[in-house]
């Protein structure tokens, strides 16, 4: 099933390449401006802006102080403690090649690598 956007003031159906806006949680589209890699911005219970990795990484092999998890309303969570069985999200300054190393996480080593780092 499919779902068509439809003008609230006429009852029509939009233009094909009108798009459905995106949840909060999807947090905003951005790019790195030093490694180039996709990630998406967030916002802190602070109100501060944090750069995420767009894909979930098993908590277990991420170290807990770069553990975050996004609540519903897009805002990013500092995550902490988790169960082996979690996922989290992990902040962008932890694995761009512009800033130091995660050395005591081989996953985010591995994804440093992937956008460019050296490990």
């Amino acid at each position: 099933m499919t779902a068509t956007l439809v003008r609230a003031e006429h009852g029509q159906p939009l233009p094909e390449r009108a798009e459905a806006v995106p949840s909060p949680g999807a947090g905003k589209p951005m790019t790195c401006r030093y490694c180039l890699a996709p990630g998406r911005w967030h916002t802190t219970v602070g109100g501060a802006w944090i750069p995420m990795e767009p894909d979930p990484f098993p908590a277990y092999r991420v170290p807990a102080r770069h553990r975050w998890r996004i609540a519903p309303d897009g805002t990013a969570l500092p995550l902490g403690r988790a169960v082996p069985a979690d996922t989290c999200r992990v902040s962008h300054f932890s694995v761009c090649p512009a800033r130091p190393a995660p050395l005591e996480s081989p996953e985010l080593l591995a994804r440093r690598r992937s956008h460019g780092g050296r490990g």
